[in-house]
Formats: structure tokens, C-alpha cells, sequence
């Protein structure tokens, strides 16, 4: 039986890669393989009853750490790492124990273990790059899966806050609740997470906040990778609040530009216009008056109409100081009294099924300024609200008054003045029109821009450029389907 198992054993023990010896109690060598006579480059006269150290080590004396000197103290397998010329194995010595526990041999075995030591050595390599680029990258960069495992300084920096305050967090923690697109932040955060955890890269804008809750505009890519045999996520954060602060401004500059070009092409056609309207208008008020005053008094519409002449008069003499860039002297305006005037003049504009209701202030209010800018401002408007509530009918209301307006109230201002807290007059007009959309109220105040076919686009333009001259402010409620309020406040006469 014994024969029938050794040939098999000393096959193998002969074809093995890792050497092979077989010691007696006191380490002398009774047997070896091919593979450690190959690489001591020796015969086996040369090794059998030699002691192992005098071979391995080409010394006379047992080596420190000798894992033979160790299992025959401890009784178990011991072992150490060796090199031997470029080659480094691992040496492992197990005792050969009887029915008496008494040691009757060793068994010594070394490993090549030089391609797995590199590969070692690589990985620690290339841990300490990827941790030096890790640390020092110009991104905000974070570990993470469900919550951030690590983060550089870059990223704390981005957050304005501590490494300690960012790990353990979710990204949903450093985000507003909702993002700009309307998508609930830890339900999108953990989708795109999930697709990047299945291997799929992602790259994206997101909002964060950092640690005061305060906005950051960011581009973030997530990669997956794989740290310890286990799936990690590097996520890359580049902070753009600056590079889009910078893109707004272009824009709203270029928009500046645009506007100011088309105001300028205006003021230089503006003369010739006015021209032409004092031509009709004198023409016009030379027919009238050779109507009697006997004829006049029998039909008011002619009295109104003579009004009408004298007020367009009195726009066109205005419009020309402005061009030649002359000045006007500002005068006390009283509000309800102009407002009276202006919804008579506008009356026969009324459609029938249009009902124009006045709430004057029961107190009389005046203002500094220059009437002919207010009555524009009043008429532009109350012909907007009747345009925009059309055949179908309506009501225009008309609220006057004066009111403390504070801080807060005034950051809704729509014009370019900075109004300090304080005592306003208003003008309040409110329809139930069609309303206005969010993409219209942004672009209400520029020039040329209409939603009507028959519009020129300058209506609301002239509102906010007369009230601005006044330093006042514009306030704007517009809701689809519902209606729109505008109020104008102006700062008191004193």
C-alpha cells in the first residue's frame, strides 16, 4: 500500500514549482526537488545530508527568523520571506509530528512569490499617485456610494467647510431640495448614482449648496472604481458659479448694447417724426379752429378732441427738448386730478363691455415731477389693460394713495433705482385680462418686444424710463387667465 501512494507523491513532490526539502528533526536534508536544484543550479549529491542552511543561506549557522528554529519551538508551521539573488520566495516550514508529538522531520517549502511582491509594489505605486492627484486636483473630488467615504481639500474648500463635515454625508445633503430643472434632489442624485455604480459614466450640472446653504453651479462626473476588490464611486465636482456669473453678465451686457443701439437708432429718427406730427397736428388744429364756439359746446367731442391736439402738442414739444438733451423744471403734480383727466381722455377707447372703476385717495396727493411723463405712464398702461381684456369684456380698477413702503417690499422694484424705505405715492391699476406669462413679464420692458400684432413694442419701455426719471419704482402681479396688476410708486412732494 505504501508503494502504491509513494510513486505518485514523488512525482508530484518532483514536478512542483515551489522547492521542495525534506529535513530530518535536526534539519539535515534527506530530500529535494527539480525546481530547488534549478535554482541553486546544483545536483543532488551536492545537497542530500547537507544542513538546509548551508545550502540556502551558504552560511554554517541557522539564519535570524529561521522558520525551522521557530516550528521546532512552536510545534506548527512557520514561515518568512527570502530573497535569493532577483527573486523573492516565501518559506514556510512544517513540522513532521509522530503518535508522541515528537518532531521526526520538517517539511520546507519556498514560493516564488517576485511577480506578486512587484505587483504589490505597483499597486502601492499607483495608490500613491492616484492619492497625490487625488489631493492636489484642482476639482472638488470625493469617494463615495451612498455617502461620501473620502474628499480632498479642493472639495472642502468648494463646500466652505471642515473634510469631517463632508464625510458620511449624501450629496442630497449638500443640495438645495429642489433642483433648478424642478427634479427632487436625493431622488435624481440617487438615480444618476446608480447608473454610474452599473458602470455607465455619468456627467452632469447640479446645484449644491455649501455648508450655509448657499448656491454652487457645478459640473460633476462619476466614475466607477474599484478599491479592495469592492465598488467605489470618484466623483469629480468643477465649480462654474463663477464661469456662469461671468456668462450672465456677458449676456445681460450684449443685452444692454442691443438696447441702447436700438434707442439711439430711435433718438435719430425721433426729429423727423416730430416734424411730420407738428405738420398734421397744426393742419389738424387750423380745421378746428374754424369751428364756432356755439358748435363746439353742442358737441363735446369736439372740446375733447381740441384737448387731445394741445396734449400731442405739448408730447411733441417734450420729445424735442429730450433729443437736443435740454432740461425740464420739474412741477407739483397733483395724482387724482391727473388720473381723472387721463381715464377721459382714454374713455371713448373703452369698449362697451370694459368698466374703467377710480378709487381716488380721499387725502390730495402730490408729487415733484413733470405731468406729461405722468399722464403717459397712467395712459399707457390703462390702454394696455383694455387691449388685453379685448371684446371679451372686463373691469379696470384704479387705486391711488400714498403708504409707507419698506426694505423688503422695495427689492421687488422692477426698474434700476435703488429706493431707500420711505413715504410713496401709488398708482394702482388692475384688470382681469388674460395675464401675462413669466417669459413675457421678463421681456416687458424691452424695447420693440410685443405680443400684439398691431404693437410697437414701446409702451412699457416709455412707462419704466418716465418713472425711473421720477426715482420710482414699478411693482408687477401677472397671473394667465386671471389678470395683472401694476403699481407705480413715487416719492412725495415735500
Amino acid at each position: 500500500m505504501q508503494q502504491k501512494f509513494r510513486e505518485p507523491c514523488e512525482k508530484f513532490f518532483d514536478a512542483s514549482s515551489d522547492l521542495m526539502l525534506y529535513l530530518d528533526k535536526d534539519g539535515t536534508i534527506l530530500n529535494c526537488n527539480r525546481a530547488f536544484l534549478a535554482i541553486f543550479n546544483l545536483n543532488k549529491e551536492e545537497v542530500l545530508g547537507k544542513k538546509c542552511f548551508e545550502v540556502v543561506h551558504r552560511t554554517g549557522f541557522h539564519v535570524e527568523g529561521c522558520p525551522l528554529i521557530k516550528s521546532k519551538k512552536s510545534l506548527k508551521r512557520e514561515e518568512m520571506e527570502m530573497a535569493v539573488e532577483d527573486k523573492v520566495f516565501r518559506v514556510t516550514v512544517d513540522p513532521i509530528i509522530d503518535e508522541k508529538e515528537e518532531i521526526t522531520g520538517f517539511v520546507h517549502l519556498a514560493t516564488d512569490i517576485t511577480n506578486y511582491k512587484m505587483l504589490i509594489k505597483n499597486l502601492e505605486e499607483s495608490e500613491s499617485k492616484f492619492r497625490e492627484l487625488f489631493n492636489t486636483s484642482k476639482d472638488g473630488q470625493l469617494i463615495m456610494k451612498e455617502i461620501f467615504v473620502d474628499t480632498n481639500d479642493r472639495m472642502a474648500e468648494i463646500f466652505k467647510c471642515k473634510k469631517s463635515d463632508i464625510i458620511g454625508k449624501r450629496p442630497a445633503d449638500f443640495s438645495p431640495l429642489f433642483q433648478p430643472d424642478g427634479s427632487n434632489s436625493f431622488e435624481k442624485s440617487n438615480s444618476l448614482i446608480n447608473m454610474a455604480l452599473s458602470g455607465v459614466e455619468q456627467e452632469f450640472y447640479w446645484q449644491h449648496t455649501d455648508i450655509s446653504g448657499n448656491p454652487i453651479d457645478a459640473i460633476v462626473h462619476l466614475k466607477k472604481i474599484e478599491i479592495n476588490n469592492e465598488s467605489f464611486l470618484l466623483a469629480t465636482v468643477r465649480d462654474i458659479s463663477e464661469q456662469l456669473f461671468y456668462e450672465k453678465l456677458k449676456k445681460s451686457i450684449e443685452e444692454k448694447i442691443h438696447i441702447f443701439q436700438q434707442v439711439e437708432s430711435l433718438q435719430n429718427v425721433i426729429p423727423g417724426i416730430v416734424h411730420d406730427l407738428n405738420n398734421a397736428i397744426m393742419t389738424a388744429a387750423g380745421s378746428l379752429d374754424l369751428v364756432t364756439e356755439e358748435e363746439t359746446e353742442k358737441n363735446p367731442h369736439l372740446s375733447q378732441t381740441k384737448k387731445s391736439i394741445e396734449k400731442i402738442q405739448r408730447f411733441s414739444a417734450s420729445l424735442v427738448r429730450i433729443v437736443e438733451g435740454k432740461t425740464e423744471e420739474p412741477q407739483i403734480v397733483e395724482i387724482n386730478s391727473l388720473v381723472s383727466e387721463i381715464i377721459r381722455w382714454v374713455n371713448p377707447r373703452h369698449k362697451l363691455n370694459t368698466k374703467v372703476i377710480f378709487k381716488p385717495s380721499e387725502e390730495r396727493i402730490t408729487i415733484s415731477g413733470f405731468d406729461l411723463r405722468i399722464q403717459q405712464i397712467v395712459m399707457n398702461l390703462l390702454i394696455n389693460s383694455i387691449e388685453a381684456i379685448g371684446n371679451r369684456g372686463g373691469e379696470i380698477t384704479i387705486m391711488t394713495g400714498r403708504r409707507i413702503f419698506g426694505a423688503e417690499e422695495l427689492k421687488e422694484n422692477l426698474t434700476s433705482s435703488n429706493l431707500p424705505e420711505g413715504e410713496y405715492a401709488f398708482i394702482q391699476i388692475e384688470d382681469n385680462s388674460c395675464g401675462m406669462s413669466k417669459e413675457t413679464q421678463k421681456k416687458m420692458f424691452e424695447p420693440f418686444f410685443t405680443t400684439k400684432s398691431y404693437g410697437k413694442g414701446l409702451g412699457l419701455l416709455s412707462v419704466r424710463t418716465a418713472v425711473e426719471m421720477h426715482n420710482g419704482g414699478i411693482f408687477v402681479e401677472s397671473v394667465e387667465q386671471k389678470g395683472t396688476k401694476f403699481e407705480i410708486i413715487l416719492p412725495v412732494a415735500k
